[in-house]
């Protein structure tokens, strides 16, 4: 896997109460440990992503 300032710094990732609610909106999740959950999701290898 190439360099990827996402993976490097994870371990950084945060939100707010209102993201915790979009990010929950947008993915459909029924958890409310959602940095948790992106945070095990972003390094899998099933899981897509881009930048737009």
């Amino acid at each position: 896997m190439e360099n990827n300032e996402l993976l490097n710094h994870l371990d950084k990732l945060h939100t707010t109460e209102l993201g915790v609610v979009r990010i929950k909106r947008n993915l459909a999740l029924d958890n409310d440990h959602v940095v948790d959950w992106c945070r095990n999701m972003i390094p899998s290898v099933e899981a897509s992503m881009w930048r737009r």
